[in-house]
């Protein structure tokens, strides 16, 4: 009891639940906060709405989504300010913004600031955070504008969700509520079965978006699939040093380029450049230069849309992208690539 207890309190501190007893110099400056993010040059590009409810009814009026980027102002929040002072300053975002309704929540500790709490009411977690809602506030999907790739994908799965959601409002809509079920269950957010699901796929008149989506969510399983297996393998076979486990991993998710296998990036980006990456090194090894071209141009096209060019957390001086770039080796693969080619 005690615990659940503490928590709440520091739960209620964190987003503003004591601005009450705080003193009038902590307001002062949490005020000069609030403020000076306002004035910040990515609060300036777009014309943010700062209350949910007025956002709300824009998009009613003006038949649109609401794009909302929940930020903080009490103290720096280094991911926030990265995407914030890069990709939510660039043209292609202003260019994005000018479809939806653009909600701005800035938590600041300040209770008559508004929409203090909706991070937490909207289900985040974490900071930042960007999510897309319908004109009734509710959640449509969730992503990172990293790129602008990262945010039109997001905006069509919110597209899907309503107009997938307004269809099933019919109980007697069978095929429609069929659509809902398995697309909610593609992206997780209804478990079914894999028998359940091929179930769903079948039925007459489905939603041929979602009818697609699932095919390609059968190739990520079928690619896990092998993944997992050969790690299986890899496993039980400790006399392999790390250069033949990785080879032979790289072997075993070769076939799937070759054959031409993919699903949407945006379904699971990190196991797409994953798989991208070692089955392109395996396409290397076997002097296959087509299916090695294929899976670069994979792999950079995934890397533009979900790895940024934004200060990295974990090396200063450097971008995440140039990080990733020299961890994944990517400067040899595509030297090797281009002497395929030749």
């Amino acid at each position: 009891m005690f615990k659940s207890a503490l928590a709440l309190l520091v739960l209620l501190a964190a987003f503003g639940g004591f601005a009450a007893a705080q003193s009038g110099a902590d307001r002062d400056d949490l005020e000069k906060r609030y403020q000076a993010k306002l004035e910040e040059p990515f609060a300036k590009r777009v014309p943010w709405v700062l209350e949910l409810e007025e956002a709300r009814r824009r998009a009613r009026v003006e038949g649109k989504l609401v794009l909302a980027w929940f930020t903080r102002s009490y103290r720096p929040c280094e991911p926030c300010i990265a995407i914030e002072r890069g990709p939510l300053e660039s043209d292609w975002w202003v260019e994005v913004c000018r479809g939806v309704v653009p909600y701005l929540n800035v938590s600041a500790r300040l209770d008559e600031k508004p929409d203090q709490g909706m991070l937490i009411e909207k289900g985040g977690r974490y900071l930042p955070y960007c999510i897309v809602m319908d004109d009734q506030g509710r959640k449509l999907a969730e992503l990172r504008p990293v790129s602008r790739l990262a945010v039109e994908a997001g905006l069509e799965e919110a597209r899907l969700f309503r107009r997938l959601r307004d269809a099933a409002a019919d109980p007697k809509n069978e095929a429609a509520n069929a659509s809902l079920r398995l697309f909610k269950a593609i992206r997780g957010d209804g478990p079914l079965d894999a028998e359940r699901m091929e179930e769903l796929a079948r039925t007459e008149s489905l939603d041929a978006e979602v009818k697609a989506r699932y095919r390609q969510h059968e190739t990520l399983l079928a690619i896990r699939e092998t993944f997992e297996a050969t790690q299986k393998v890899l496993r039980e076979s400790p006399e392999l040093d790390l250069q033949e486990r990785r080879a032979r991993l790289e072997a075993a998710l070769y076939p799937h380029l070759a054959k031409g296998s993919s699903f949407r990036i945006e379904s699971n980006p990190a196991m797409f450049l994953n798989y991208a990456i070692l089955a392109t090194r395996g396409a290397i090894a076997a002097g296959d230069a087509a299916t090695a071209k294929r899976g670069l141009e994979w792999i950079e096209t995934a890397e533009r849309a979900f790895v940024p060019e934004i200060p990295s957390r974990a090396d200063e001086g450097r971008t995440e992208r140039e990080v990733f770039e020299e961890k994944v080796g990517l400067a040899v693969i595509r030297a090797a690539v281009a002497r395929l080619a030749r």
